[in-house]
């Protein structure tokens, strides 16, 4: 029988070679404290994403003034697949209530950019929920030429 020890045979706080298999453990408030200055030190130093803008402006030759409550401007920056009809959105922004000329500042992410990509910028103009102009043509940007396209808008036709 071991002398000084607790019934189920491990040593008692305190006593030291008794068990080489024994456990420290931390009291409750130093692992709190040790968690909340690990976290702490997370968010020092956070990771931010690097964003781009491409900025640009709209317009349309026509002597027309959309009632500027109840219009929508949409600009999608598009990455151009093989087809017309395959592209990617890869930013896009909705401006309400403009006047024209119009500007644009699409945020986007530059390490979704591949150098080998087409990109392009497709506008549409929305009155009352109905589509009434709109890029007729793509507008080529990213390409290293143009950096802050002037887009003009047609009629679309009925």
């Amino acid at each position: 029988m071991v002398t000084g020890g607790r019934r189920d045979g491990h040593p008692r706080q305190g006593q030291h070679g008794a068990n080489p298999m024994m456990h420290t453990t931390l009291p409750r408030r130093q692992l709190l404290l040790a968690l909340s200055v690990g976290l702490l030190a997370a968010c020092a130093t956070p990771l931010r994403p690097t964003l781009a803008y491409l900025n640009g402006t709209v317009s349309y030759r026509e002597k027309i003034l959309w009632p500027q409550d109840k219009t929508l401007l949409r600009v999608r920056l598009l990455a151009l697949g093989d087809s017309a009809d395959a592209a990617a959105v890869i930013a896009e922004q909705s401006l309400e209530k403009i006047s024209f000329p119009a500007t644009f500042a699409l945020c986007y992410d530059p390490q979704a950019i591949d150098a080998g990509q087409r990109y392009a910028v497709d506008v549409r103009l929305f009155v009352d929920g109905e589509l009434r102009m709109h890029s007729a043509r793509p507008y080529p940007v990213l390409d290293g030429g143009t950096a802050a396209p002037d887009i003009t808008l047609q009629m679309i036709s009925a």
